[in-house]
């Protein structure tokens, strides 16, 4: 995947990541022994550019893996048609924070090789741990460990009054909130005094409430 700036690079090279190709207008001072290095003048930088100004490094890494496997220890973060890319990148970047210990994506996510993704979060793409599955198998995959989905619903308990460590928790759509499938589960409400919150707003303090 393609990646911009010297602050995806630097977070890349600390996970350890190799990285492919690097297209710079200068040399860089860190060391890149396994790394195609191509420099070019500052308007192809531009040219090949998706931002506004353009940076001083793209490069390409490998696309992480992202194979689901059964839910352990630790907490882990559901994303049920997370669209928006920004958001996703903000999730990932809060769960990297917290430690958290995989984020989950459903069908319908937006994808995490999105250049906007990789920016929100801020090179934390790297370092966390990502799976995506078709619904069936991520349900399968969570088996009998505990699992809450996130909402408003009549009987949901509020979640300063529920211990969030060791379980999965299902974030909902921007817009539809979880999906039908994800109803059968506890729901989970945090109190508020407007409609509702975005869903990197709401993740991040279910994320906070897992360390508490």
């Amino acid at each position: 995947m393609v990646c911009e700036g010297e602050k995806l690079l630097r977070e890349a090279l600390a996970a350890g990541i190799t990285i492919k190709k690097l297209v710079c207008r200068e040399t860089p001072e860190m060391p890149l022994p396994e790394t195609q290095i191509i420099r070019v003048p500052k308007d192809i930088i531009a040219s090949l550019s998706l931002m506004d100004s353009p940076p001083q490094f793209i490069f390409t890494v490998p696309i992480p893996d992202t194979r689901l496997e059964k839910l352990t220890k630790g907490t882990h973060i559901i994303l049920d048609r997370i669209q928006d890319p920004g958001n996703l990148g903000s999730i990932i970047r809060t769960a990297r924070a917290f430690g958290v210990s995989s984020v989950i994506l459903t069908p319908g996510c937006a994808d995490i090789t999105n250049p906007k993704t990789l920016r929100a979060s801020m090179g934390a793409l790297f370092g966390q741990r990502i799976m995506c599955g078709e619904t069936a198998e991520i349900l399968e995959a969570i088996g009998d460990y505990k699992c809450y989905t996130t909402g408003t619903g009549e009987n949901a308990l509020r979640i300063d009054t529920v211990s969030l460590k060791d379980c999965a928790v299902v974030i909902g759509n921007e817009g539809a909130g979880v999906s039908e499938m994800w109803r059968g589960f506890e729901m989970l409400t945090i109190p508020i005094e407007f409609e509702s919150l975005g869903a990197a707003a709401a993740a991040a303090i279910v994320m906070w409430e897992s360390m508490v």
